[in-house]
């Protein structure tokens, strides 16, 4: 269940067919996380019970803390020595959770575990320091699934927490170091932009979005999901324009877009030189689209070629 630098032993599920935990578990599985559930355990259909244990040794002595929870009625117990034997119990929910279909008969549990000293760092004060002394900074903010979830629309474009705390962050880090570059960009980005940095990658991807410059430009803007809530109806205003397509039709104006789809940089330079391009579109492309009509088949030769020493990939876009 545990899982932390500190945890000398790897965590035990042990699931049970009977609700008293008795006998011998039909199925064990060994974790090096401080989550488990039976959901995605093809071996565990229909289990009635759980018991999750591990050990933990804190590596000094506190007031720490630890958070627990469970889908159905569970229960905590620990030892009261050093080190610490944790022990969960958990049965799955007897009451149905209308919003929750897949996680119905499911037993899972979770346990996490702070240090006093880590909890009570004050990181935002160490982070304005380090931004002060700092040439630039980048500062890589996230979410994490207990913020957010699959089917769910966020209310907002800020921060998805109740504190703020990293909206609070970038700007104590902003107004300590103007050069500074903030972006909610997903999981691995910040591990991903230290190995572009240190030269460890050459940078090659390409933008899967479009970046505009204000939440007012975008397609479905004013017919969010949430703009919705009670009328229970989404108009979708953009029609075929959709996300990229949109955006094409904003250049030159005041809602042309900060970075398009398929912006990228690198540290190798390209030459990239159409050589043949074949074919006709016949009817005009806006008759064909209104007549519903087929379009003849366009072919482009490029040749791609890299003019520098590094070695890279190129994303050639028509």
């Amino acid at each position: 269940m545990a899982h932390s630098p500190t945890t000398n032993q790897v965590s035990r599920a042990s699931i049970f067919i009977r609700q008293t935990r008795s006998g011998e578990p039909f199925f064990v599985d060994h974790l090096n996380r401080g989550c488990s559930t039976s959901l995605m355990i093809e071996a565990a259909p229909g289990a009635k019970s759980a018991r999750y244990t591990t050990r933990y040794t804190p590596p000094s002595s506190g007031n720490h803390y630890l958070s627990f929870s469970g889908i159905g009625p569970s229960k905590l117990f620990i030892n009261g020595q050093l080190p610490y034997d944790i022990v969960i119990e958990s049965v799955p929910s007897p009451v149905a959770n209308s919003d929750l279909h897949l996680m119905l008969n499911i037993i899972s549990g979770h346990i996490g575990l702070v240090t006093e000293a880590e909890m009570e760092a004050d990181l935002l004060a160490e982070a304005v320091s380090i931004a002060s002394s700092a040439d630039a900074v980048i500062c890589c903010v996230g979410s994490t699934v207990q913020w957010e979830t699959e089917g769910q629309d966020l209310a907002t474009r800020r921060s998805p927490n109740e504190t703020r705390s990293q909206d609070r962050l970038i700007a104590a880090v902003a107004a300590a170091n103007p050069r500074t570059i903030a972006w909610y960009a997903g999981q691995e980005t910040g591990n991903a932009i230290a190995n572009v940095l240190l030269g460890e990658v050459n940078p090659s991807g390409k933008l899967p979005v479009s970046w505009p410059r204000r939440i007012e430009d975008t397609p479905c803007y004013g017919n969010f999901g949430l703009d919705s809530y009670d009328s229970l109806e989404v108009e979708y205003v953009e029609g075929v324009f959709v996300g990229y397509r949109h955006y094409d039709q904003k250049y030159g104006s005041d809602e042309e877009v900060s970075f398009p789809f398929g912006y990228g940089l690198s540290f190798v330079t390209f030459a990239v030189n159409p050589t043949r391009i074949e074919g006709l579109i016949s009817p005009p492309l806006d008759k064909a689209r209104a007549n519903n009509n087929n379009t003849s088949l366009i072919s482009v030769t490029v040749s791609v070629r890299n003019i520098s020493t590094v070695l890279g990939a190129e994303t050639v876009q028509v």
